[in-house]
């Protein structure tokens, strides 16, 4: 069934045509969403912390050409541009607070979150999905927007969709407080992760 249901996406995803998903309820397509998504929330997401401090030198590293760029006087490039799969992006957005829920996703919760819960991969990572980070300068001051598959998001941790810069950073830096990016992965670290 999961294979049938895998064989119908990608026919409606590259064909536009959905012949193989007429024989199926949306029931059907509800639960083997809810299957995938489970999946992933604890292979790549909120089910385990490790997988998502994975993204944690990424992140560093795209806090740390923003901060180039503003800079007075910086002379870094406007457009850094980096590419990866659903195993990138997920890590990513969770790191960043993005889509989650109030209660830990379980195959038993599925009532529960059948029609309301944040982490829906196929809404923040589809075919083709994409981050930006976007800078913008205002005069002297600077904004930041975090733009998950062409649309603006409120970032949880600063409640704002064009945050300060200044504001941005502070408020990761607290909501990454206690973790050392460069250890994450440290085979000698203790497994408190």
């Amino acid at each position: 069934m999961v294979a049938l249901y895998q064989l119908c996406a990608f026919d409606k995803a590259l064909h536009d045509r959905n012949q193989l998903c007429s024989g199926f309820s949306r029931f059907f397509f509800e639960v083997l969403e809810y299957v995938s998504d489970l999946k992933h929330f604890y292979k790549t997401g909120y089910g385990f912390r490790i997988n998502y401090l994975l993204a944690c030198p990424l992140l560093e590293d795209i806090v740390r050409r923003l901060d180039a760029s503003v800079e007075p006087n910086s002379k870094n490039g406007s457009v850094v541009l980096r590419f990866g799969h659903a195993e990138t992006l997920i890590p990513l957005l969770c790191l960043l607070g993005l889509y989650q829920d109030d209660v830990r996703l379980t195959a038993h919760n599925f009532p529960r979150h059948r029609h309301s819960r944040k982490f829906r991969t196929g809404t923040f990572s589809p075919f083709a999905g994409n981050v930006a980070i976007v800078l913008y300068k205002f005069g002297t001051n600077f904004k930041i927007a975090v733009v998950v598959n062409e649309r603006v998001v409120k970032l949880p941790f600063a409640q704002c969709h064009y945050c300060d810069y200044s504001t941005f950073k502070h408020l990761l830096s607290k909501r990454l407080e206690g973790i050392k990016c460069n250890t994450v992965c440290d085979l000698n670290r203790h497994t408190e992760l």
